[in-house]
């Protein structure tokens, strides 16, 4: 059984700086006072643009894990695998990575031999140290759209639409 991987880490910071947010949203440069709060709307429309295309924006380490795993193979269902940061058994033994096949909705890991372990732990990271620009302005816009209490988020879904990861 496969578990949703948790995410762990996020190695290189969110996409959009504090006082690029503040420039964007106007009036709030040189005040400090909201910092903390338009922080916290930066991850969250992060997290929002992350979710509607499907794919994780900022590098990100998760770890999956996988109860009763047998085999010498498995699949991680992610638009943008980056790399594999450690595979490790219920015995806490590092298994080894022969290859990793990369889709554009999937990866899969192949193993050197055989496993069998209760569970598995999968470590890797996703998504790029490099934000493309229309990523940053969407989370822009829908910053303002939380600071402003709006919910059309129209703009925002035309912008991502070419970049969701579609699954079948």
């Amino acid at each position: 059984m496969f578990y949703e991987p948790f995410k762990v880490d996020v190695s290189k910071g969110w996409p959009i700086d504090v006082s690029t947010a503040k420039y964007y949203l106007r009036g709030f440069e040189g005040i400090t006072s909201e910092d903390a709060n338009i922080q916290s709307l930066i991850k969250t429309a992060t997290y929002f643009c992350e979710n509607y295309i499907g794919k994780t924006i900022t590098e990100t380490t998760f770890v999956a894990y996988f109860n009763n795993f047998q085999g010498n193979c498995l699949q991680l269902n992610t638009g943008s695998f980056n790399e594999i940061v450690s595979v490790v058994t219920d015995a806490s033994v590092n298994v080894t990575v022969s290859k990793v096949k990369k889709y554009p909705n999937y990866t899969i890991i192949e193993f050197s031999t055989s496993v069998s372990s209760d569970p598995l732990y999968v470590s890797y990271k996703t998504g790029t140290s490099d934000c493309l620009e229309i990523y940053k302005q969407s989370i822009l816009m829908k910053v303002r759209n939380l600071y402003d209490d709006n919910d059309d988020d129209t703009a925002i879904y035309r912008l991502l639409d070419s970049y969701k990861q579609i699954n079948w």
